[in-house]
Order: C-alpha cells, then structure tokens, then sequence
C-alpha cells in the first residue's frame, strides 16, 4: 500500500454503499447533501456514486434532473469502457431510461430517436418496441379524440331521443314507439361499436408503424 493509497479518504464511498440497494430518495438525498466530499474520491469511487445515483433519479421520477445528467454520464462510461455497472448493460440502461424520461415528459420526438437506436442495439429487448408503440399511439390521439368526441355526440343524442320519447311520443304518439326505441337502439349502439373500433383501430395501426421503425 502506497502513502497516497493510506492518505485517501474514501468515507463517504463506503457511507454511500451502507445505504440500502432501493433507497432511491436516500441515495439522491445523500449525494447532493455531499456533493464536495464525492467530488474529491478517486475516480472509481466517484463514478460508482454518480452512475448510481442517475439510476435513482430515474427510480424516484426526477425524470428533468435525470436528462439533465444523462449525456455526461453516458459519455464517462464510453470514455471508460464501463460495460456492466451491477449485473447490467449500463449503456443500453443509461440510453434506455433516457427514452422513458423524455416519453414521460412528453418530448416524444426525441424519445423516439433514441427508442428507434435502443430497438436496433438490443433487438431481444420489449422496452424500444413498447415505447415506440406508445408514442405513436400519442401521436395518433389527436384523431383517436376527434372520434371520440363524435361518440359522446352519438350518446347524448341518445339520452335526447330517450327524453323526447318519454315525454312526448309514449304519452301522446304511442304508435311511433317502436320506431323511436329502434333510432335509439341503433344510435347507442353505434356509439359503442365506434368506442370499440376506435381502439382497435389506434392499436393496430401503432404496432403496424412500430414494426416498421
């Protein structure tokens, strides 16, 4: 053991590991609590904390710190060669939590990008596939809601036609009731067959697109 190895204080490294694996609050807290002291560990020690600590900034949703960091981080574990950080690819991971985060914060053109990437590097991976699939349903919403509105429209109709034959055609045109009931029936039914189609349609045609990107 060197003189430098025996000056080298690396406390708030071994503090830093004492804290459970998923107290992901606790682990941010910490880290910017103690900023100074990891900023003079070794290089390794320092890196451990750091790539961690953007894991449990993903873990506990601080998806706008998390993209923030993210590139810095990323660029440190190419620049170092890190390939496995706790079991996993911490690149693919690093990358792939960059696309939800950007997903959650509704910036969807970027996620995809990176989605598009992920679903190219691991093809064995659900995630990039889901993800592209549920960005391009956003995508599609605004006709998805268009519809939509067109079968609220269909149901209040319905409810309409309802009161007009209580209070008007059973009392006094009884003979147009079954005309009535039949223009109902078709109305809410259409409605429903709508609502149904809409969804189906929406699914379909993401997945289709998703598997072409």
């Amino acid at each position: 053991m060197t003189q430098d190895d025996m000056q080298y204080d690396r406390s708030v490294y071994l503090e830093y590991l004492d804290i459970h694996e998923k107290a992901y609050r606790h682990k941010v807290k910490f880290v910017q609590e103690r900023e100074q002291d990891i900023s003079l560990l070794r290089d390794k020690d320092r890196i451990y904390i750091e790539l961690d600590f953007m894991l449990s900034l993903f873990e506990i949703g601080d998806y706008e710190r998390y993209v923030e960091y993210v590139d810095h981080q990323i660029e440190t574990v190419i620049d170092r060669n890190i390939y496995i950080f706790k079991d996993k690819n911490i690149f693919n991971q690093l990358l792939q939590n960059k696309a939800l985060s950007l997903y959650h914060l509704y910036r969807d053109e970027e996620s995809l990008a990176i989605s598009i990437q992920l679903k190219k590097l691991n093809k064995e991976s659900e995630i990039p596939h889901y993800l592209i699939k549920q960005i391009l349903k956003r995508k599609k919403r605004n006709w998805f809601i268009g519809v939509n509105g067109f079968v609220i429209f269909l149901i209040l109709t319905t409810v309409a036609i309802l009161f007009f034959e209580l209070l008007v055609i059973r009392p006094f045109y009884p003979e147009f009731v079954g005309k009535t009931e039949l223009i109902r029936n078709c109305t809410i039914g259409s409605s429903f067959l709508i609502l149904f189609m809409n969804h189906i349609v929406l699914h379909l045609v993401a997945t289709r697109q998703a598997h072409k990107k």
